[in-house]
């Protein structure tokens, strides 16, 4: 089985891999206060595990989306070639 990542980039400006199989789910929120340097609204993602284990990201969902679709598509992609 391949372990499906995205690579997403956190509000610290780090970059966060992500295996979108542990994904529950995201959605787009605002600051509460303003950030210098940062963008308004950060998109906040709940991750399995156990505890709550959450990351917040730059990207927008429309963009973690895209990045999800591609992976899984390149996932398939690889799976029908051995076929």
């Amino acid at each position: 089985m391949i372990n499906p990542i995205i690579k997403l980039t956190g509000t610290n400006g780090r970059t966060i891999r992500i295996n979108i199989n542990h994904i529950v789910t995201y959605d787009q929120r605002e600051y509460d206060y303003s950030v210098k340097g940062n963008p308004p609204h950060y998109t906040y993602i709940v991750l399995n595990g156990g505890n709550a284990i959450t990351r917040s990201v730059i990207e927008t969902p429309d963009d973690i989306d895209e990045l999800i679709a591609k992976q899984t598509s390149s996932v398939i992609s690889v799976c029908d070639v051995g076929r």
